[in-house]
């Protein structure tokens, strides 16, 4: 993360315990979004450009309004495609997420570099690899979630732990090191969520009317 007072307040919330929040934004292509997870409770931002066609420009304008609206924003850059970290650490970011990291033991060394302040597993692409998917109360989950929780603890680094929704799982996890960084959902899960929601709401109504 770039070294300002508010991504230092962010690590130093994770440290303390204190319940993060976090939304992805894959869908949207305006900067309301960001408003929105400010306006319910949201501590942190991530635009997904590995997951959507999110241009480098509109990233920048989301991670500018997060940060001057008091949110730590992130950017999930694509596989490999780090040629465009600079541009949006110039463009706003205050953290960058690259993805596929293939070992435990390659954890570890990443964790010991300098620059490098968390790091975090997707439970869903982890199980996948573990040919587990989406088994995530299996050990071996477990096994490996404990071996980069342990290399965290040992560079004192964060640990971010993503992709279960299962409550219940997480609360079990939750001892071995995890950080209580949440990332809530993707815009386009929570407007398909909301949209289902009313759309059932207003069926039901209909039908006893």
């Amino acid at each position: 993360m770039r070294e300002t007072t508010q991504a230092n307040a962010f690590l130093e919330r994770l440290r303390s315990g204190e319940l993060t929040l976090m939304m992805a934004i894959r869908s949207a292509r305006t900067t309301e979004i960001v408003r929105i997870a400010k306006a319910t409770g949201h501590h942190a931002v991530m635009v997904d450009l590995e997951h959507s066609a999110i241009d480098v420009g509109l990233a920048g304008e989301m991670c500018a309004v997060a940060s001057d609206l008091g949110l730590i924003p992130f950017v999930r850059v694509p596989e490999r495609d780090y040629g465009i970290i600079g541009r949006l650490l110039d463009g706003g970011a205050s953290g960058i997420i690259a993805p596929r990291i293939e070992t435990v033991e390659a954890a570890d060394a990443i964790a010991a570099l300098p620059g490098i302040d968390m790091l975090s597993i997707g439970a869903n692409d982890l199980c996948a690899e573990l040919g587990i998917a989406g088994q995530f109360a299996d050990a071996r989950l477990r096994e490996q979630v404990a071996r980069v929780a342990e290399a965290c603890k040992r560079h004192s680094k964060p640990f971010m732990l993503g992709g279960i929704s299962d409550l219940a799982i997480v609360k079990d996890l939750l001892p071995l090191g995890i950080a209580p960084l949440f990332l809530t959902g993707t815009d386009t899960d929570m407007l398909y969520s909301a949209a289902e929601q009313r759309s059932r709401r207003l069926s039901e109504w209909h039908l006893q009317h």
